[in-house]
Protein backbone atom coordinates (compact mmCIF):
# COMPACT_ATOMS: atom_id res chain seq x y z
CA UNK A 1 0.00 0.00 0.00
CA UNK A 2 1.67 3.45 -0.76
CA UNK A 3 0.62 6.25 1.19
CA UNK A 4 0.37 9.89 -0.29
CA UNK A 5 -0.10 12.03 2.17
CA UNK A 6 0.53 11.77 6.40
CA UNK A 7 -2.88 12.95 6.69
CA UNK A 8 -3.95 9.65 5.10
CA UNK A 9 -1.77 7.65 7.30
CA UNK A 10 -3.58 9.42 10.20
CA UNK A 11 -6.61 8.42 9.00
CA UNK A 12 -5.67 4.63 8.61
CA UNK A 13 -4.43 4.25 11.50
CA UNK A 14 -7.40 5.96 13.33
CA UNK A 15 -9.67 3.28 11.74
CA UNK A 16 -7.58 0.51 12.89
CA UNK A 17 -7.33 1.63 16.64
CA UNK A 18 -11.12 1.68 16.73
CA UNK A 19 -11.09 4.83 18.12
CA UNK A 20 -11.60 8.85 16.54
CA UNK A 21 -13.32 11.98 17.19
CA UNK A 22 -16.67 10.31 16.97
CA UNK A 23 -15.91 7.03 19.30
CA UNK A 24 -14.63 9.28 21.12
CA UNK A 25 -17.47 12.07 21.48
CA UNK A 26 -19.58 8.86 21.94
CA UNK A 27 -18.03 7.69 25.00
CA UNK A 28 -18.28 11.11 26.45
CA UNK A 29 -22.15 11.43 25.69
CA UNK A 30 -22.30 7.75 27.42
CA UNK A 31 -20.45 9.05 30.54
CA UNK A 32 -22.04 11.89 31.02
CA UNK A 33 -25.53 10.33 31.02
CA UNK A 34 -24.20 7.89 33.64
CA UNK A 35 -23.18 10.63 35.99
CA UNK A 36 -26.58 12.24 35.15
CA UNK A 37 -28.73 9.60 35.85
CA UNK A 38 -26.12 8.92 39.22
CA UNK A 39 -27.00 12.42 40.19
CA UNK A 40 -30.64 12.14 40.18
CA UNK A 41 -30.56 9.04 41.35
CA UNK A 42 -28.66 10.76 44.57
CA UNK A 43 -31.15 13.38 44.61
CA UNK A 44 -33.84 11.45 45.00
CA UNK A 45 -32.60 9.14 47.80
CA UNK A 46 -31.38 12.54 49.49
CA UNK A 47 -35.00 13.77 49.31
CA UNK A 48 -36.35 10.62 50.78
CA UNK A 49 -33.78 9.93 53.57
CA UNK A 50 -34.18 13.68 54.66
CA UNK A 51 -37.72 13.78 54.38
CA UNK A 52 -38.42 10.54 56.42
CA UNK A 53 -36.00 11.77 59.01
CA UNK A 54 -38.24 14.86 58.94
CA UNK A 55 -41.14 12.85 59.81
CA UNK A 56 -39.62 10.78 62.17
CA UNK A 57 -37.95 13.98 63.79
CA UNK A 58 -41.73 15.27 64.19
CA UNK A 59 -42.89 12.31 65.52
CA UNK A 60 -40.60 12.03 67.99
CA UNK A 61 -41.02 15.86 68.77
CA UNK A 62 -44.43 15.61 69.21
CA UNK A 63 -44.33 12.72 71.17
CA UNK A 64 -41.95 14.50 74.02
CA UNK A 65 -44.41 17.35 73.76
CA UNK A 66 -47.52 14.98 74.84
CA UNK A 67 -44.89 13.65 77.45
CA UNK A 68 -43.84 16.75 79.04
CA UNK A 69 -47.85 17.70 78.45
CA UNK A 70 -48.60 14.74 80.73
CA UNK A 71 -45.76 15.69 83.39
CA UNK A 72 -47.18 19.05 83.45
CA UNK A 73 -50.41 18.01 84.01
CA UNK A 74 -49.78 15.05 87.30
CA UNK A 75 -47.60 17.94 88.71
CA UNK A 76 -50.25 20.25 88.74
CA UNK A 77 -52.23 18.10 89.85
CA UNK A 78 -50.21 17.42 93.16
CA UNK A 79 -49.99 21.43 93.99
Amino acid sequence: MGWNTEEEKKKAAESQEGGGPQEEGRARLELSRWFFLMGLLLAAALRVFFTVSLLWGLVIFEGIAALAAVILKIVDNKT
